[in-house]
């Protein structure tokens, strides 16, 4: 009996040993990830800065930091002028990273501020910031900050070339499917606001599409994300598409499934998309 017991306390321990190194061998994958930082992901802008992006909830994070100015009387002033100093300097990095963002496979958002209105709207954003995180060590002052992406989504929500899978229908097609996961780990994806799906021929099938997308080292099948729904449908991308590895492109027989299932359904339209990443 006390044998029995041992073996079986045993055979706890190894268990738990077993989920915990698992646990730690995702957050170590999800850590290394060029994509991943506290679970939003990073990009490259043009001018190989880093920008981040949460692409669920849509913020753009970044940083200012100055020294302090000798020209203060006091500390206090120090202290503020430091400060202001600082808040600029984030908002100078802010803007930088988002003309860097990519809205396709061949624009950026600096290619469309040549437009006014653009230009208006994205320097407009910035007036929406949040200051997150501040740190004052007496010489130095240091800001985070950030701004939702919700202005910039809707100067670039409705390209002129939607294929119909995008266009809200008055009446879309039932589908037993609440959204759609691909799988592009390993592929390179670069993330960017639209993306498009190609075949295998290289003819464009859909897009673009306004996914979020997920750093994962779960099985596909395990995907779980609000916008998905319960029942999404799963698939796998065969590559990415050159020279920007932006654009997907998917086998024929995903392709298969995703027309029969998807198009003309509300999936796209209400982007309904998760799009796994590395």
């Amino acid at each position: 009996m006390y044998l029995w017991k041992t073996k079986l306390s045993v055979a706890s321990i190894l268990m738990v040993g077993i989920v915990f190194f698992n646990q730690s061998m995702l957050k170590a994958v999800e850590n290394n990830s060029p994509h991943y930082e506290k679970g939003v992901a990073r990009i490259s802008t043009k001018d190989g800065k880093t920008g981040i992006i949460n692409w669920k909830t849509k913020y753009i994070t970044s940083k200012g930091i100055v020294a302090a100015t000798s020209n203060a009387t006091n500390s206090s002033q120090r202290k503020l002028l430091a400060r202001r100093g600082a808040i600029v300097d984030a908002q100078r990095n802010l803007m930088e990273k988002i003309k860097g963002i990519r809205i396709d496979s061949a624009t950026t958002v600096s290619d469309h501020m040549i437009n006014e209105a653009v230009r208006a709207e994205v320097k407009g954003s910035l007036k929406n910031f949040e200051v997150i995180d501040e740190k004052w060590d007496g010489e130095v002052y240091e800001i985070t900050m950030r701004v939702p992406m919700g202005k910039i989504y809707k100067v670039f929500k409705n390209p002129a070339n939607a294929t119909l899978s995008d266009r809200k229908a008055t009446q879309p097609k039932e589908t037993k499917y609440t959204g759609l996961v691909i799988d592009a780990r390993s592929l390179n994806l670069v993330p960017a606001i639209f993306t498009n799906i190609y075949d295998e021929d290289g003819r464009k099938i859909c897009g673009p599409i306004h996914p979020v997308y997920r750093v994962s080292a779960k099985n596909i099948n395990n995907i779980k994300e609000e916008r998905i729904g319960t029942n999404p449908l799963r698939i796998a991308a065969k590559n990415t598409v050159d020279p920007n590895n932006i654009d997907l492109v998917i086998s024929k027989e995903n392709l298969k499934k995703m027309k029969q299932m998807l198009v003309g359904t509300d999936i796209f339209p209400k982007k309904k998309v998760v799009i796994l990443i590395d």
